[in-house]
């Protein structure tokens, strides 16, 4: 057995991790107490499908631990509040074939890039406290001419929020790779005209 991921819970005494199948494929995600016998680690969860792959990690922002469940095609996204250690895990959006996507947490917004409309991706938001599908808005559409590749939130510290959220966007359109720096009001207001497209 080995441990391929771990995170540490907002109290720094709870730890969660990965461990292996016979086959080094991560499949169990355990809950650890410091001080207390490892034999007496919970099990969180077991990934039984041998095409996923399970993992723990803690967000940018700290506020939350994700435990992603992911095979070459298809995603999976659990989730506690990293303050919560024993709370119980929560899904994003359950797995379908052939979709995938990913999640930035900002506030009590989840930012998530997918490809349900397209492989070109898009970006929509959900409340982080009812992440469903059919709670996704979309922020940026999905383009037959531009591929978004990757999405990560910062704070803007000489702004106040909320125009402080801003988005580090990766592309490519016509083969060339961009990155945009984006503000989410800007985008906002501007969604209808398409004016992400720089």
């Amino acid at each position: 057995v080995r441990v391929t991921s771990s995170a540490w819970a907002a109290d720094n005494r709870t730890l969660f991790y990965a461990t292996t199948d016979p086959a080094k494929r991560p499949f169990r995600i355990w809950r650890h107490t410091l001080g207390a016998d490892a034999k007496s680690d919970a099990m969180l969860y077991e990934e039984k499908d041998e095409m996923f792959r399970a993992g723990a990690y803690r967000t940018r922002n700290g506020e939350y631990v994700f435990f992603p469940s992911n095979s070459l095609t298809t995603s999976e996204l659990r989730y506690l509040k990293a303050a919560s250690p024993v709370s119980e895990f929560r899904i994003v959006a359950p797995r379908r074939h052939d979709i995938q996507y990913g999640v930035e947490p900002r506030g009590d917004v989840f930012y998530i890039l997918t490809n349900d409309k397209g492989r070109n991706k898009r970006i929509v938001t959900a409340p982080a406290s009812d992440p469903r599908p059919e709670n996704w808005k979309e922020l940026i559409a999905h383009r037959d001419d531009v591929m978004l590749e990757d999405l990560d939130i910062f704070k803007d510290f000489g702004m106040p929020l909320p125009a402080a959220t801003r988005l580090i966007i990766s592309f490519a359109e016509m083969v060339v790779p961009v990155l945009a720096v984006l503000s989410v009001l800007l985008i906002v207001a501007l969604a209808a005209r398409a004016l992400w497209d720089v």
